[in-house]
């Protein structure tokens, strides 16, 4: 493999992430505040409206947190700008300026997308996902000499 074919997996990651974050930053957040605010909505995805602790966030955001990222100031930032609330207990809430502030990022994510998969067709970004699974599965979980890779439904790949 050539060295820049080796670059482009984290050229890539990094363009995207720093693309969503300036993005979110023009909204006034930061990503972990964004997704900080995103599992205290009720409605994305959280089904539970009494909130949550800062455990309970980390452990959730544990998969797209950065190794030993710890979301105390970042939600320290949300209580002291009024967007979220700290009770007696140490759950977390919304307050009214933070249901608006994560509808704008939501208001906004349609042309978020749109611009990162610009000028990318449907098939090659479904392509592009199954061979990234693979890559994954091959590296970590995966069995020399199958043909299924985790997340799909059968044999060709077609995501499940």
């Amino acid at each position: 493999m050539q060295h820049a074919e080796a670059e482009l997996g984290p050229i890539a990651h990094r363009a995207v992430m720093s693309y969503i974050q300036s993005r979110l930053a023009a909204l006034g957040l930061t990503q972990p505040q964004y997704w900080v605010l995103r599992h205290l909505c009720p409605t994305d995805p959280a089904p539970d409206a009494a909130g949550r602790t800062v455990a309970e966030l980390a452990a959730l955001m544990r998969a797209y947190l950065d190794d030993g990222h710890d979301p105390e100031p970042d939600v320290a930032a949300l209580v002291a700008d009024g967007a979220v609330t700290r009770d007696a207990n140490g759950r977390l809430a919304l307050t009214e300026a933070g249901r608006r502030a994560h509808a704008r990022v939501k208001e906004q994510a349609p042309a978020i997308h749109d611009r990162i998969h610009d000028g990318i067709e449907d098939a090659d970004y479904a392509t592009m996902l199954r061979v990234l699974r693979r890559i994954i599965h091959n590296t970590t979980t995966g069995t020399p000499g199958t043909s299924e890779a985790p997340g799909t439904s059968d044999a060709s790949g077609t995501p499940g």
